[in-house]
């Protein structure tokens, strides 16, 4: 799905002691694919769309990242 998209694809350290927010926003990824979008919780979803949009592979669903102009970066 991402050479699809058209990214790079970077796994998240599963023996990492940072979550999976912390560790996208480090490696300051555009976009955050997932198999679905039960992996997350609504906060998660939350956090990752202040800066990165989220991709689901099934079913097919697309969060796009919050706009600039609308909130703030956290």
């Amino acid at each position: 799905m991402a050479r699809r998209l058209g990214y790079v694809l970077h796994w998240a350290d599963a023996g990492s002691v940072l979550g999976l927010v912390e560790q996208a926003a480090g490696l300051g990824v555009d976009v955050v694919l997932l198999p679905s979008s039960a992996h997350l919780d609504a906060q998660t979803l939350n956090r990752l769309m202040g800066f990165a949009d989220v991709e689901c592979a099934c079913p097919r669903e697309s969060f796009a990242r919050w706009s600039v102009l609308g909130g703030v970066h956290r």
